[in-house]
């Protein structure tokens, strides 16, 4: 297991999320990391592929640059901190995102205007 396989498996470990190991890519159905007071996520979020991924109301300030790498089906980031996203950001394959209630700054909405990959954009 490569070492951005172990950082996601023990911060997933640690909220009881269950998942498998597939190829390069940790995969579950939901993960539920909503309410986890979380301040930030581990670099190799990107190596994760889910259905849903709940982040909402949790105190994030930033997302990783591996962020825009994630495969999720519908992701929640609704209610953190965030002001800004990373470039990689624009990569992100998801079909719904909610980013609402959040201190984004006019360049990271310019961003979230030009994702064309997202069939709907909450923010």
């Amino acid at each position: 297991m490569n070492n951005s396989i172990k950082e996601l498996t023990d911060f997933l470990d640690r909220y009881n999320v269950k998942y498998k190991i597939v190829e390069d890519r940790v995969v579950a159905d939901t993960v539920v990391l909503n309410h986890k007071k979380l301040t930030s996520l581990p670099e190799s979020i990107g190596n994760l592929k889910c259905v849903d991924l709940y982040l909402d109301h949790n105190n994030l300030t930033s997302l990783p640059e591996s962020f825009g790498d994630l495969n999720c089906e519908v992701l929640w980031l609704d209610h953190n901190k965030l002001t800004s996203l990373p470039e990689s950001f624009g990569d992100l394959k998801c079909k719904m995102l909610w980013l609402d209630l959040n201190n984004l700054t006019s360049e990271s909405k310019k961003l979230l205007e030009e994702l064309k990959s997202i069939a709907f954009v909450q923010y």
